[in-house]
């Protein structure tokens, strides 16, 4: 259990150090502070010059990993197209062989709509192994977006036509613009950014598998550099399917007594949770807190599953995203906030899954 987070900021206002980009003051004790390195002091006019990436802009490859069984689920595709993809270059919807006709039908319709992100949008279809996982590898190693390095089996030191990767799901649908993944990954010349972390960078460690305050970002929503890409694929897609939950996470056994949910454990660990150990922990970000442990500090509050938090979030950083996935929660959201439901759904037609919540 998640016991720590990065540092309490309930007395003083974080915007002292805020990067540019985040303009809401944050004074409430529901959302205390982000991620302490995008409080830190601002690159400077030499650094930013010397660094490639930082003063170039990004061609950028965003690949959503989708199960799209509900009409809710290709709404916050839809709201993903209109309001998280206005700057990325290409677009491909990565899905289940299962699902060709609904999204072949669906990028139909988006090319009707909103040519302007159409044509910049593809799918692809392949089986469903890995969760997201094996979907977003998928797309860079069966989709050729990655090129081998010298040695031809790693991709460090491979060549992309793209050195920004934004990697997302379908659980989330946007409530308004923004590219402050892609943003943040410049401006701080990181391997890895995500929109929630967890537990305490400054004290992060791992033991047999179980800390307390580990440090680690989800994977609804992750930029990656071209060479934090690489790194990913080096070590998270090369695993080719984590079902031997014996040989990938040992530290498991007797936690989990059904076979199936402690596969799909593991495959969280090695798939989000434990991403982080490949890099530097000075190249990875996250910007929003995923939890709530001042108000609560001996119980979870999630972002995703509390109305008081998601709203704190929302009102006072700009959240720009909520989790479609639970139900009750995005129950709450559409009858006390319908705005932030239909500002990035505005041109899907009547065929929304939002209108038929109960």
């Amino acid at each position: 259990m998640i016991m720590d987070r990065e540092s309490e900021l309930s007395s003083r206002n974080v915007n002292e150090n805020k990067d540019d980009h985040h303009k809401h003051d944050v004074t409430t004790q529901q959302v205390q502070h982000y991620d302490s390195d995008i409080l830190g002091k601002d690159m400077s006019y030499e650094e930013l010059n010397t660094n490639n990436f930082a003063t170039h802009r990004t061609k950028a490859l965003m690949v959503i990993a989708v199960y799209p069984s509900s009409g809710l689920k290709f709404s916050a595709i839809w709201s993903q197209l209109e309001c998280l993809a206005g700057d990325i270059d290409q677009i491909i919807i990565s899905a289940p062989t299962q699902f060709r006709e609904n999204v072949t039908k669906f990028i139909m319709e988006v090319n009707t709509t909103i040519p302007a992100i159409g044509k910049r949008l593809k799918a692809q279809f392949y089986l469903n192994d890995r969760y997201d996982a094996g979907l977003w590898c998928d797309v860079l190693i069966k989709g050729n977006v990655l090129g081998t390095g010298a040695d031809n089996t790693t991709y460090i030191g491979g060549l992309s036509q793209y050195d920004g990767f934004l990697l997302i799901n379908d659980s989330l649908m946007a409530v308004e613009k923004s590219n402050e993944l892609l943003e943040t990954l410049r401006s701080k010349n990181a391997s890895l950014v995500s929109l929630n972390y967890w537990g305490n960078k400054k004290h992060n460690s791992t033991h047999n598998g179980r800390n307390t305050t580990k440090y680690w970002l989800e994977s609804a929503a992750r930029a990656f550099s071209l060479e934090g890409i690489q790194v990913y694929a080096d070590k998270v897609c090369s695993l080719k399917s984590v079902t031997s939950s014996r040989q990938y996470c040992p530290y498991l056994r007797g936690k989990y007594p059904r076979k199936a949910k402690m596969i799909k454990k593991c495959i969280i660990m090695k798939t989000e949770i434990e991403v982080v150990d490949h890099y530097s922990i000075d190249k990875v970000h996250g910007l929003y807190p995923g939890e709530d442990k001042v108000r609560r500090p001996y119980r979870t509050t999630h972002w995703s599953n509390n109305f008081t938090l998601w709203t704190g979030l929302r009102d006072q950083m700009s959240f720009p995203v909520l989790k479609v996935t639970n139900e009750f929660l995005l129950r709450q959201i559409r009858d006390k906030r319908p705005q932030d439901i239909e500002r990035c759904t505005m041109k899907q037609n009547s065929r929304s899954g939002i209108s038929r919540i109960k």
